[in-house]
């Protein structure tokens, strides 16, 4: 696993539409937050958003939540730099009934790998308190083998989170490196797909 996630890490560098979606999220949705927000991300991997989140919100507090253990490992330790980043991770599964509530949640390419990812949306709706928001980030068109749910069009996932009982606030849709928006439409090439939401 650690070889998958610091190859994840790098794309982040290196993929126009992982870098665009990573803009997005630390202008757009953490630019916009009190700076003593309550923030979770589910799904937090090797940690890149929760290290930029903990710098965004000096007096907040970060938490990241995980079914796997052995990913929590390296979301402790990106890169095997043993760097103490400042969050809080706890193995939790998103489907067990959680009391607690945020200000912010994330959930960055994780939605793409669940059985249930309208479930998942519900979910997360619950964790959010009154007024706050929810960060999405999907790739469409991403037929990866680990990849069991496949949204095909922006609309589409716009259509799936309002259906969830979310009011949409931005997006952003950031075609692969190399492609215009209408290339990627036109032949199916992947999109990183972002958004802000807030409970309806």
């Amino acid at each position: 696993m650690g070889a998958y996630m610091r190859g994840l890490l790098v794309t982040q560098l290196l993929w126009s539409n992982h870098t665009h979606s990573i803009s997005f999220y630390t202008n757009a949705f953490l630019g916009n937050l009190k700076s003593d927000a309550e923030l979770l991300e589910i799904g937090p991997g090797h940690g890149l958003l929760l290290a930029r989140a903990v710098k965004a919100l000096p007096n907040g507090k970060v938490t990241g939540w995980d079914v796997s253990a052995s990913s929590l490992s390296h979301t402790r330790s990106p890169c095997g730099t043993g760097r103490s980043w400042g969050f809080n991770l706890q193995a939790r599964n998103l489907f067990d009934q959680q009391a607690e509530q945020f200000d912010a949640v994330v959930f960055s390419e994780v939605l793409e790998h669940l059985e249930d990812p309208a479930g998942a949306l519900r979910a997360i709706r619950s964790l959010i308190r009154p007024g706050g928001k929810l960060f999405l980030n999907v790739p469409i068109n991403s037929p990866a083998p680990d990849h069991i749910f496949l949204l095909r069009s922006p609309d589409e996932t716009f259509d799936l989170v309002r259906n969830q009982g979310f009011d949409i606030l931005e997006t952003g849709c950031f075609p692969a490196t190399n492609y215009s928006m209408e290339q990627a439409l036109r032949h199916d090439l992947t999109i990183s797909v972002s958004l802000i939401a807030t409970p309806a």
